[in-house]
């Protein structure tokens, strides 16, 4: 599957994609890829927090307000 979505990006929109591999379950040859998941979740749980202080409301798993906060994050942290 990821072989395939690899060559959909060469082809369609020249992308070169190198795809890397590691043993099921190490999370420590992902090493820094676990470590920005770690770190992006994080942040995202501190706006949630913060926003959900800010205008005393909950925020559920499917309030419109969620995938915009995900957003926000990635943005900052890239």
């Amino acid at each position: 599957l990821v072989e395939r979505a690899a060559a959909v990006c060469r082809l369609t929109h020249g992308i070169d994609v190198i795809v890397e591999t590691t043993s099921k379950g190490d999370s420590n040859a992902n090493g820094a890829a676990e470590v920005a998941a770690k770190e992006t979740k994080a942040k995202i749980r501190t706006v949630k927090a913060a926003v959900e202080a800010l205008l005393n409301v909950r925020i559920g798993p499917a309030h419109p307000i969620l995938p915009w906060i995900v957003r926000h994050v990635a943005q900052i942290v890239t």
